[in-house]
Formats: C-alpha cells, sequence, structure tokens
C-alpha cells in the first residue's frame, strides 16, 4: 500500500488551476481558444478558462512578464484551510476574490511558486459535447448506418490533469510537494545509482479510488520554469482533429503525437506564445493506493512505447 499521504500536512483533494502570466493576452486568448479552453471570464488584467467538464476554472493569465505564477488545490474542508494557515510562512485564510469564489490560503513552494488551498469555490456546468463511439475489432459502438462527419475544429479540453515544473533542487520540491500537500509518489527517475533521482511523479491520495498516474512531475532543470502543463482530451481522434487544427493555425509544435511510457498517457505537445509547454493528452493510468512507489532508470523512463523521442532538452 502506497505511503505518504497519512504523514503529510495537508491532504488535497484535486488539482484545480494553474496561474500564469503573459504580456499580451489578446495573445494569450487566441492560443487557449485554439488549443480548446473555453474563456469564463476576461477582466483588463486577468484570463480565465475552463474545460467541457463540470467544475471550476482551471486556467488563469495575469497580465505581465511571461512566468509561472503558481498552481492550486482543492481541500475538502475548512479544517484543512485552518492547517494550511498555521504552515510556516503561509498566508491567512481569505476570499479569492475571483470567479467562484471561496476562501484560500497561499503557500509557497521551495522554488518560490504560489501554491494556493482553496475550499468553497463553486462549479460551473458541464458544456456539451457529443461522445464520438467508435467501431474496434472488439466492439462495435457506432450506431450502423450512421456517417461520422465531423467538422475541423479544435480538441474538446475536458480538464486540466498536471503540471510539470524543472527545477535545481529536486528534493526538496519533490519532498514538498509530498510532505505538505500529501501526494503520493507513482515514480521516482534515477540516473546512475538508484539514490541519484532526477526526476519523480506523485499522485493525488484517495485511498481507494482510482485517480490518474500523476498530477504534478519535477524534474531537475537549471532553473525552476513550467515544463508543461497536461490537459485531457475526449479521445485520440479528438486529439488528432486538435492536432491538424492547430497545425494549421500556425501553433508551434513541440512533441508527439505518441504514447508515453509511464502513465500510458497518448500525448502531443506544443508551445504557447512563449514557449511554454501546453498538452493535450488522454488514455491515462489510474491507480489508487495499493499501487507502491517504483524506482525506474532515466534510459526507460522518458521513453514512448510508440512516437518520435522526447526534444533534445527537455526542460
Amino acid at each position: 500500500m502506497a505511503t505518504g499521504a497519512g504523514k503529510s500536512l495537508l491532504k488535497v483533494r484535486d488539482l484545480l488551476h494553474v496561474r500564469v502570466a503573459a504580456p499580451d493576452l489578446d495573445e494569450a486568448e487566441r492560443f487557449l481558444v485554439t488549443f480548446g479552453l473555453a474563456t469564463v471570464e476576461r477582466t483588463p488584467d486577468r484570463l480565465y478558462s475552463r474545460g467541457t467538464d463540470a467544475g471550476p476554472w482551471c486556467h488563469v493569465v495575469e497580465r505581465g512578464e511571461a512566468r509561472l505564477i503558481g498552481s492550486a488545490f482543492l481541500v475538502d474542508d475548512r479544517a484543512q484551510l485552518e492547517k494550511a494557515a498555521a504552515i510556516a510562512g503561509a498566508g491567512a485564510i481569505e476570499p479569492t476574490g475571483e470567479p467562484g469564489g471561496g476562501d484560500r490560503v497561499r503557500l509557497t513552494d521551495p522554488n518560490g511558486f504560489s501554491v494556493d488551498i482553496i475550499h468553497g469555490i463553486e462549479s460551473l456546468p458541464a458544456l456539451p459535447v457529443e461522445e464520438h463511439r467508435v467501431n474496434t475489432a472488439f466492439r462495435r459502438g457506432r450506431p450502423d448506418g450512421q456517417l461520422y462527419r465531423r467538422p475541423p475544429g479544435p480538441a474538446h479540453v475536458r480538464r486540466l490533469g498536471h503540471f510539470v515544473l524543472s527545477t535545481p533542487d529536486l528534493d526538496r520540491t519533490r519532498q514538498w510537494y509530498r510532505e505538505v500537500l500529501g501526494l503520493i509518489g507513482t515514480e521516482d527517475i534515477f540516473a546512475g545509482e538508484k539514490d541519484n533521482i532526477v526526476a519523480s511523479f506523485s499522485r493525488l491520495a484517495r485511498g481507494e479510488e482510482y485517480v490518474d498516474h500523476h498530477v504534478f512531475m519535477t524534474h531537475k532543470g537549471a532553473k525552476a520554469d513550467l515544463n508543461h502543463l497536461g490537459f485531457e482530451v475526449l479521445d485520440a481522434d479528438d486529439l488528432f482533429f486538435g492536432h491538424y487544427y492547430m497545425k494549421d493555425a500556425g501553433v508551434r509544435h513541440r512533441w508527439g503525437v505518441g504514447r508515453h511510457r509511464l502513465g500510458s498517457q497518448i500525448y502531443n505537445q506544443w508551445f504557447d506564445p512563449w514557449n511554454r509547454g501546453y498538452e493535450h493528452w488522454t488514455d491515462t493510468d489510474v491507480l489508487n493506493e495499493q499501487h507502491e512507489l517504483a524506482l525506474v532508470p532515466a534510459a526507460e523512463a522518458l521513453k514512448s512505447q510508440w512516437g518520435d523521442a522526447p526534444p533534445v532538452k527537455f526542460e
């Protein structure tokens, strides 16, 4: 049985959103809509976006010099907010002052990125999406006689699933997200000796409930920065619709299409106008507390089950 969450200061329920800054909100919105996110609200200095799933908004851009500001996690009750406020260096419990309301406590991770702990934010209703039923060698899912004719358009982003940080201080970063937030280690990646950890995958702790293979990954890098954000889309067909729509729109491609070895997602990554990675993914492994932390050699960690080799500098 996995361990770690029981010894943590907090137990987060889910990843809510990631917050970035960009100098041009018009350009940011064009990219995000092309990528498949929907605008929730826009002010002179902020742009809020969502996926199709029911839930709060999942991405915010603040006007400013391009950078990662931080992330936010949901907790189940106010008692978790009170615990968060008692952590050294934490802010006080305060209203978020953003769409959906709720209260938050702002923490700071070892790299200086903000991590908001939020309770009481309102959910948005799901956006209508038609399921594409497929015919395979094992199951004929599409009704007989029905023609599939989908016009070109963006992928349907469902939700934000994970984010990935590069950091010069991997040990402290990995430890902080597990021991403070209560994430569970899925895999630690080593180079050479097994105690030389160069990357790690962590997931949410929900007991017997199955969750995504990872909600957070971190790897060694020259500086603390965002590697990429991972957003779930409907299926592989939807991912490829998004691929050609973004390609035709002139968006710069990063990596994919392929299937990861660790996590098993079919993935496709793009650059936003400020060289940040944005990933479409589908069909992830799901795990619960019974899955033990695994040590994986770096030589196999970034390999794809199929698809191109990773970029020369994956940081």
